[in-house]
């Protein structure tokens, strides 16, 4: 690259500022532009790897949750699926609400307040603590919730049972959520992910030991893996905290901070509350076409959230650098962003679609040998591949609508995607015309092309830059 071509760096960023008055004069020196300039594929990368590690963690959660509980049988495994279901139901309003610590204090660690930003962190995380503690008392509706959701008897006695003792992860989960989305706001991924890394450790050994027995101690089944679960979060709850208060301090958060938190996150929330709760409504459908139906959903469900988690992953990267670089100004950099962002998750998302497509069968195989789970699976392994892509570009412009602080219409834009497109659309293929799950993922995937158009429109007519919170 030419000498007069100017480049700084400034330490531990992972930015850097380019003299924006040279230009590149080859194709080389273009790609390099785009690797290293603020926004562009090396920055977006660097915050997006640890997050993607993190993502996947959770993934890996429920991955070995599932492949434990297959051991016990089809109704085990369903039983699980409808609890888990509810239980996201139950919390995704709140986790979806708790992404707003991460957009306040992105914008405002980009302005170069940070004390606001780490006071908006402690402010998140404290109410994180006291809505999951109030939220423990669902564990006394088990056998409601597990009944409201449908399926046989014994698949509800096992959803039931399921649902109660993972109900005492919530403040543990609420918690662990909160404080990362503060370490991430602050331009720190990396603490979440070893500690998200560290809890999903604990998870695995303790269902290696309580769902199918190991020496002395006995096989707790389906409630031997949400006790691991609820171990698990509590101490990834416990040391992700400590890491805030040792590494960042202490800032007493004020009324306005936790307002600036709710006024961003609430739509949030209530997006991941409309998209979980039309789930749940046509997995609810789906459980009364059979436990085969829903154990292969959940399966598959399973399998390509490996791909839809780092696709995730980067979303969340895009989301904090669009904050930063709108809380410093930056509209090049946010625009860069978003390019960089879109790159990455289709590069990631599309080499997992071509996995799926071509070796659906060992993947299902994993986690049921049963002929009318594997059956069903196969199908819905090929929407799987097909809806990868899609669904690439729709969390890329959902994350950097959402950094930008335009989650209102974010929120919009899903309850109309799911509530407008995919539930009465689910419902007529998947049940009135009886094409079952397969049904329900080809409505799914239509629901996805609409919420990238309208999204896409948006993000192109810019009405999202008088958002923002800082």
């Amino acid at each position: 690259m030419s000498t007069s071509y100017l480049f700084s760096k400034r330490r531990g960023s992972g930015q850097v500022a380019l003299d924006a008055s040279l230009a590149p004069t080859s194709l080389r020196e273009r790609a390099s532009v785009a690797w290293q300039a603020q926004g562009g594929l090396r920055e977006v990368s660097t915050v997006a790897w640890p997050v993607v590690l993190s993502m996947l963690s959770y993934t890996a959660m429920g991955f070995v949750d599932t492949l434990f509980v297959s051991r016990l049988g089809t109704s085990e495994l369903a039983g699980t699926a409808l609890a888990g279901v509810a239980m996201i139901l139950l919390a995704s309003g709140f986790l979806g609400t708790f992404r707003g610590i991460n957009v306040v204090a992105a914008q405002a660690t980009g302005a170069g307040d940070e004390g606001r930003a780490l006071a908006v962190g402690w402010a998140g995380t404290s109410l994180a603590l006291l809505i999951g503690l109030v939220m423990t008392l669902f564990a006394f509706a088990g056998g409601p919730v597990a009944s409201l959701l449908g399926g046989t008897p014994e698949v509800q006695g096992f959803a039931a049972s399921y649902f109660a003792v993972r109900c005492l992860a919530l403040p543990g989960w609420f918690v662990l959520t909160a404080a990362g989305q503060a370490f991430q706001g602050l331009g720190d991924t990396r603490t979440p992910m070893h500690v998200n890394l560290v809890a999903n450790g604990v998870n695995i050994a303790l269902d290696a030991v309580l769902v199918v027995g190991l020496g002395p101690v006995p096989s707790l089944g389906v409630t031997g893996a949400a006790w691991a679960t609820v171990v698990a979060f509590s101490a990834g709850a416990a040391l992700l905290t400590w890491a805030l208060w040792v590494k960042r301090g202490w800032r007493r958060p004020e009324r306005q901070h936790a307002r600036d938190v709710l006024r961003v996150g609430l739509p949030m929330g209530g997006r991941w509350m409309a998209d979980i709760g039309g789930w749940a409504l046509l997995t609810g459908m789906l459980s009364r076409l059979g436990a085969a139906e829903v154990a292969a959903t959940q399966v598959v469900v399973r399998i390509v959230s490996v791909s839809f988690l780092p696709g995730h992953g980067i979303s969340e990267a895009a989301s904090i650098g669009v904050g930063q670089h709108i809380g410093g100004r930056r509209p090049a950099a946010v625009q860069r962003t978003f390019r960089s962002a879109l790159a990455l998750s289709m590069a990631i998302m599309g080499a997992f679609s071509l996995v799926f497509w071509l070796a659906p069968e060992p993947l299902v195989r994993l986690f049921s040998k049963d002929p009318a789970v594997l059956s069903v699976g196969l199908v819905l392994m090929g929407w799987g591949a097909v809806f990868q892509v899609l669904d690439a570009v729709c969390m890329t412009l959902m994350g950097v609508l959402s950094g930008a602080g335009d989650t209102r219409f974010v929120m919009v834009a899903s309850m109309a995607g799911m509530w407008g497109v995919m539930v009465p659309l689910g419902w007529l293929l998947g049940i009135h015309l009886g094409y079952g799950a397969a049904g329900v993922w080809a409505a799914m995937t239509v629901d996805i092309v609409f919420r990238n158009v309208v999204c896409g429109l948006r993000w192109r007519g810019g009405g999202w830059r008088s958002k923002a919170v800082v």
